[in-house]
Formats: C-alpha cells, sequence, structure tokens
C-alpha cells in the first residue's frame, strides 16, 4: 500500500565528525559539493571536544520558517552542531560564482555573509572579508561565534542612468556669419 515517490528534502547536507578537538588545534572541513558555496569551515573550541558533529545544509530555495534575507540571495545555509559546546571560532571560507555576481550586477565589496537571529527574527550582517579570486569564483572568510541559519547574499550595484538632455547646456549659441548663412538654408 502506498507506493508513492518520497518527498525531495529541501537541502542537501554534509556531516563531519571528529572524535576529538582539542583548543591549540584547528579542525576544518572541506571538499564541499559545489553547489554548497563553501570552501571551507574551520573550528576552533575553548575547551577539548569528544565526538563533536558538524551538520551543514544548503537549501535549495528559502527556508518556510525564514523571512527573507536582505539582498540577492545567493544560498541559504544552516549551520548546527552536536557535542560542540565550547565554540571559540567558526571561519566560513565562501565561494561565490563570478558569473552570478556579474549577472545579478553584484560587485566583489557588495558580497556578505548574513546570520539569522530568531529571537528577533531578522538577518545580521557579518564581516565578510575578501581573500581572493581565481577564473570562475571569488572567494571570503567571515568569522562566526555561533551557530545558525546563514545566507550568502549580495547588493546590486547602482549604475546612474542617464536622464535625457541632462549633458546638454546651451552656454553660447554661435553667431551666424553671412557665410554658415547659406548652409542653414
Amino acid at each position: 500500500s502506498g507506493g508513492g515517490i518520497p518527498a525531495e528534502k529541501p537541502y542537501i547536507e554534509k556531516i563531519h565528525q571528529w572524535s576529538a578537538i582539542i583548543p591549540e588545534e584547528i579542525a576544518s572541513i572541506e571538499e564541499f559539493d559545489e553547489d554548497f558555496g563553501i570552501n571551507k569551515i574551520e573550528i576552533e573550541v575553548n575547551n577539548e571536544e569528544n565526538n563533536a558533529k558538524l551538520i551543514v545544509r544548503k537549501y535549495h530555495s528559502k527556508p518556510n520558517n525564514l523571512s527573507e534575507a536582505p539582498g540577492i540571495v545567493y544560498k541559504y545555509l544552516e549551520i548546527n552542531s552536536e557535542n560542540l559546546k565550547f565554540l571559540k571560532r567558526l571561519t566560513i571560507s565562501t565561494k561565490i560564482e563570478k558569473i552570478w555576481a556579474s549577472n545579478n550586477n553584484v560587485g566583489i565589496e557588495n558580497i556578505s555573509l548574513y546570520k539569522f537571529n530568531e529571537s528577533s527574527d531578522e538577518w545580521r550582517k557579518l564581516e565578510t572579508n575578501f581573500t581572493n579570486e581565481n577564473e570562475e569564483f571569488y572567494f571570503y572568510k567571515t568569522e562566526v561565534h555561533s551557530l545558525s541559519f546563514f545566507a550568502i547574499s549580495g547588493e546590486a550595484e547602482i549604475s546612474e542612468i542617464p536622464i535625457p538632455g541632462e549633458d546638454l547646456v546651451i552656454d553660447k549659441i554661435p553667431e551666424i556669419s553671412e557665410t554658415n548663412k547659406f548652409l542653414l538654408l
């Protein structure tokens, strides 16, 4: 009975587990699928953590329980953990396709990571630093101190649209000489 097709998850996920993370070392996750928009995540802890697990989800569209993130959203992410109580810092290295930035008129300096604050139901823009680029991607780093939903988003650059006739300035109408009179006729 009930041979229906199972509903597709609204996200893809990557889960990584460490047997131990110690304060003097940086634990990292790399090798994310292209679709994540993440290059690497680095974790630093204040105290030793055992059996710590990090769960990273990339949503196919805006998660239903969230308000729309500001700007032009590139990716919606969720980062959660298990057995990670003493988080000192998490550094998220993101990568944004240059073709997406170009198609959306988003400049290098206008891309940021936003963090969702569940208590205020608001997105907070985080300090996002451009680190480098290659032929396909722009790369950024952002430090966070707690986990939640995140959005990689850009703001379109404002280009000035000239108003017809705005540049037309008539300082002086040239005098018409006897020679030029014939050209006007």
